[in-house]
């Protein structure tokens, strides 16, 4: 059995792990633990810094293009175009 020290020096073990994920998987609450903030909802900001919205106009093929390979890679096309502007700013 494996024994992990936790950020407050207590043992964890991997049976206390399993007890745990056994009463989370049931929407159990843990026995000993303690809810420690609000639950806080929605997503969690793209950025540390904060958000600004970039609107810029694009001839209609690019966006589609954009959107074809933003779906290829499984992911939004905001969050695609987002990841070339970065990679053409590192590549500076």
């Amino acid at each position: 059995m494996t024994e992990f020290k936790a950020a407050n020096g207590s043992s964890v073990t991997d049976k206390m792990i399993d007890e745990w994920c056994d009463a989370l998987d049931n929407d159990k609450w843990p026995e000993g633990w303690k809810n420690r903030s609000k639950v806080v909802y929605g997503r969690p900001p793209l950025s540390a810094g904060g958000t600004a919205t970039l609107s810029i106009k694009v001839p209609v093929a690019m966006k589609q293009a954009i959107a074809k390979e933003a779906k290829r890679h499984g992911t939004s096309t905001s969050n695609y175009a987002r990841a070339l502007l970065a990679k053409a700013m590192l590549a500076e």
